[in-house]
């Protein structure tokens, strides 16, 4: 069972992003909400009484992000937003898949942009296996 690392942002109402952290978990563990559930644990721990949301999401790579906005000519407000690529989760069925910055990459074009995710092998081979 191959593990990802993965960011986990904390922020509270009213403000900016507030904490970040990283961790490891398996495709199941994603599938499943873990990274939130630890997300919010953390939260309770760090701002209690304080309403706060929980985001997961790759770990940053401004340069892949800034390939992708290049590639698609993204100004203005448009914007390239990473994912994670779980592929037990079928919205990855509308992506298609472009190689962009020598990286396999599945896009979904909206509103606001383009939302990309790279291609989980180890997770797609776990996947298939099942």
């Amino acid at each position: 069972m191959h593990k990802v690392e993965l960011q986990i942002s904390i922020a509270r109402k009213g403000k900016a992003t507030t904490h970040t952290f990283t961790g490891f978990y398996s495709m199941q563990e994603h599938a499943n909400g873990k990274p939130i559930e630890d997300g919010k644990a953390v939260a309770t721990e760090k701002y209690p009484n304080e309403d706060c949301v929980v985001q997961v999401s790759p770990l940053d790579n401004p340069e892949l992000e800034k390939a992708v906005a290049e590639e698609f000519e993204l100004t203005g407000n448009l914007i390239a937003l990473p994912k994670i690529h779980n592929p037990s989760q079928s919205c990855f069925t509308a992506y298609y898949t472009k190689t962009i910055a020598g990286k396999e990459l599945l896009i979904y074009e909206v509103s606001f942009g383009i939302c990309f995710a790279e291609v989980n092998t180890e997770w797609v081979n776990e996947f298939k296996a099942a």
